[in-house]
């Protein structure tokens, strides 16, 4: 008789008790006991043979024909296995085994071939008898690794089983640390695929095959933890951003998300909806005496809309957070803008402290965008370098404007690009140049005069919602050409009459500075670290500014990392549907004579769209695009 893999599970417990209660003796040498009880539960929790059938094995009557189980044509049943450490050569390679099958395989894996009694009836078969038991749960233990059918070492190295539900995914799972050579690996997946086509004898006419083993896909072992209850949505979407994080916010951030903060707060939203929501259906079920239904309604009502005016003040002000949590999964995008030949590109070099632009006294040599990530503090930066826009050239990305001012139609694209890239960032670093004046030569302070052209672009962006909510203004070449009071105070003057004073005050700084010249060709360690120190000012003045784009509130500039408890949205997905929420709270605050029934209705689609943000209903066309950005071998 053949069976397919969670089958025998089943077949051999019930075997087993046959066999005791027949006065029978088992083999020497069997680990049967060791493992039939950690998957009896898994196999019986997953499918049951039929009850006609497991009346037939009970009574040692299994014979041919009894049918072969379709189990493991469900993806859920499948015993899954991928490498869940980084590929390539290292130190150490972690393989994940998770599914019913998974102690089996490691019993397999770790028994040797040398010892294990020689009854097989074919070359792909494996007597069960002999294998060696499990280790204890959750321990590492040290074992050497064998191909069960071709009867090799493999490697030896530390292996670790999890029974279920107490795993990462909630199904068994086993975890083989070995070697990190592709060889090793590959050996291992090697033996995988010859299991596939294996047999495991049992007593009698009793095998198992093993068609439920197969490599993982891309998130299936998160999503089996989801689907299995171990982790929400939003945990799930923590995981995914702690193993992309590449600064300390990040990582803070994602792990407060991954270890359920956020999850509670929107559940304890949801649990207060919920409760004013039976409120009201419970006056709508049990009210009868229409007098004293009217007052209990009123009384009702009340106790519901003071509940709900507080929900919407701490929803509010969740939405009002200047979007700190997307900002810190994506970066802080950090435009650098300003004439030809300012200095962008090295001041782009020294923040980078690498040539990642091409640096030339030659006006107009950036003509398209340069885009570099750094850390500031913990918080990642995209920094832009823009194309240098010529007064009387393109003032917008649709190219209004003079186009005649450029040397060439390559150069006006650059500048439509600069405009456009802008748009989208966060915070806008205007470069200008100390040693130029307006007939060429150093010492003339017009800056004052040149800066208004380039701000009021910057001013039709704000009052259509777009472009930077902060500026830096860097005046370089400090070294050639000392700033004057006064043309910081023109600087300062035209910025306040283009952008207003209070946008001057609260979201725009000037700092002097002397950017290094990287060329190309140079490595960070070709150049003299007192080179840097020109930069060092403009990095403390910029990180500044980006800790008040992210934070908002300016005293907590210094504060510590985006862990804190009014961060609650990380992702659109989250402000879209808590947005919802909000609106159909907001129905049901202003309509004060809106009948119960209507009013239910209105906090069921607020409880709805909040167990949307942690997974708990219709999420189900949104699973495979969050899975499907995690690595195979998570």
């Amino acid at each position: 008789m053949l069976f397919t893999s969670t089958t025998l599970v089943a077949l051999v417990c019930l075997l087993s008790e046959a066999v005791t209660a027949g006065g029978g003796r088992r083999h020497q040498g069997s680990s049967l006991s060791s493992f039939v009880h950690p998957l009896i539960a898994m196999s019986r929790k997953r499918r049951r043979l039929s009850s006609d059938a497991l009346h037939r094995v009970q009574q040692g009557h299994a014979s041919s024909s009894l049918e072969e189980s379709s189990i493991g044509q469900d993806a859920a049943d499948d015993t899954i296995y991928a490498l869940s450490s980084g590929s390539g050569k290292a130190g150490v390679a972690v393989i994940r085994i998770s599914g019913p099958l998974s102690p089996l395989i490691l019993q397999l894996l770790t028994t040797d071939p040398s010892t294990r009694p020689c009854s097989s009836s074919s070359s792909n078969a494996i007597p069960y008898h002999g294998l060696r038991p499990l280790p204890p749960p959750r321990q590492a233990v040290l074992r050497r690794i064998y191909d069960p059918l071709v009867g090799e070492l493999l490697d030896q190295g530390l292996v670790m089983w999890f029974p279920s539900p107490h795993s990462f995914t909630g199904d068994d799972t086993v975890e083989l640390h070995l070697h990190g050579s592709r060889a090793v690996i590959e050996g291992v997946f090697e033996a995988f695929r010859r299991l596939q086509n294996a047999l495991v004898e049992g007593w009698g006419e009793v095998r198992v095959r093993f068609d439920g083993l197969r490599p993982a896909e891309r998130g299936e072992y998160t999503r089996r933890a989801f689907e299995n209850g171990r982790l929400d949505l939003m945990e799930v979407e923590g995981l995914a951003d702690l193993i992309a994080a590449d600064t300390s916010s990040q990582r803070q951030q994602a792990i407060r998300q991954m270890r359920g903060g956020l999850s509670a707060v929107y559940e304890r939203w949801r649990h207060e909806l919920t409760s004013a929501l039976a409120w009201l259906e419970a006056a709508i079920d049990f009210g009868d005496d229409d007098v004293q239904n009217d007052v209990e309604e009123q009384r009702t009502m009340q106790r519901v809309r003071e509940r709900v005016d507080a929900l919407v003040e701490s929803m509010e002000r969740a939405l009002k957070d200047n979007r700190r949590g997307e900002i810190v999964r994506s970066g802080v995008r950090v435009g650098l803008f300003g004439p030809p030949n300012a200095g962008k590109s090295s001041l782009l070099n020294a923040l980078a402290r690498r040539p990642a632009a091409i640096v030339s006294s030659t006006p107009g040599t950036t003509r398209d965008l340069i885009e570099v990530p750094i850390d500031l503090s913990g918080v990642p930066v995209i920094v832009t370098d823009t194309a240098g826009i010529r007064e009387g050239g393109p003032v917008n990305d649709h190219g209004d404007g003079d186009e005649r001012a450029a040397v060439d139609p390559v150069e006006v694209e650059g500048m439509r690009r600069s405009w456009k890239a802008l748009k989208g960032c966060q915070i806008g670093v205007l470069v200008l140049d100390l040693s130029v004046r307006a007939s060429g030569a150093p010492g003339d302070d017009h800056h004052g005069g040149s800066v208004k052209w380039l701000i009021e672009p910057l001013r039709d962006m704000q009052m259509d919602g777009e472009g930077p909510s902060f500026l830096l203004v860097v005046l370089n070449k400090a070294d050639l050409q000392q700033p004057t009071g006064g043309l910081l105070a023109r600087v300062t003057t035209a910025i306040r009459e283009t952008m207003g004073g209070k946008w001057a005050d609260e979201r725009c700084e000037t700092i002097a500075a002397s950017c290094p010249v990287i060329d190309i060709g140079a490595n960070l360690g070709d150049v003299h670290m007192g080179q840097l120190d020109g930069i060092d000012g403009v990095e403390r003045a910029l990180g500044e500014v980006v800790q008040k784009a992210v934070y908002g509130d300016p005293g907590r500039a210094g504060g510590g990392g985006l862990g804190d408890v009014d961060v609650i949205i990380t992702r659109e997905r989250h402000r879209v549907h808590l947005q919802s929420c909000v609106e159909a709270l907001r129905r049901f605050k202003d309509d004060p004579s809106m009948p119960l029934d209507l009013a239910c209705e209105e906090l069921r689609v607020a409880v709805r769209s909040l167990g949307r943000v942690v997974g708990a209903v219709d999420v189900e066309e949104i699973l495979d695009v969050i899975f499907r950005d995690f690595c195979i071998g998570k």
